[in-house]
């Protein structure tokens, strides 16, 4: 709750109207049409055009953790077979796991994204 007061204050001081996109860039969180073009460029085969987009994200100052929430959020509405979903939900779990646990949050990112662009 706090944090959201947070973003809301930090939003009104920048602007007068609050936005949306103001709010999502206060909080440095990921935008669910933001993430689910970077899976949808993964599912695509796309890896590189994927990890660029991902590096945005970071390089805004989003945290792996919050990628990890938004990713598993928007899994159930892509346009892919339930044996897809799961096993994409046990690979980010699998992430979560290993980030916690201290490994290169970068690292694991991309090899999730690797991991999606090569699942037929």
């Amino acid at each position: 709750m706090r944090k959201a007061i947070n973003a809301l204050q930090s939003s009104a001081a920048i602007e007068r109207e609050i936005e949306k996109e103001t709010i999502y860039d206060m909080a440095a969180s990921v935008r669910p049409d933001e993430m689910r073009k970077i899976l949808d460029s993964a599912l695509g085969g796309s890896f590189d055009k994927a990890r660029d987009q991902l590096s945005l994200l970071i390089e805004k100052g989003t945290f792996s953790e919050e990628i990890i929430k938004v990713i598993h959020r928007i899994i159930f509405d892509l346009d892919i077979t339930n044996d897809k979903k799961v096993r994409l939900i046990d690979r980010l779990g699998e992430t979560e796991f290993r980030i916690t646990e201290g490994a290169d949050e970068r690292i694991q990112l991309d090899a999730l994204l690797a991991y999606i662009a090569l699942m037929e």
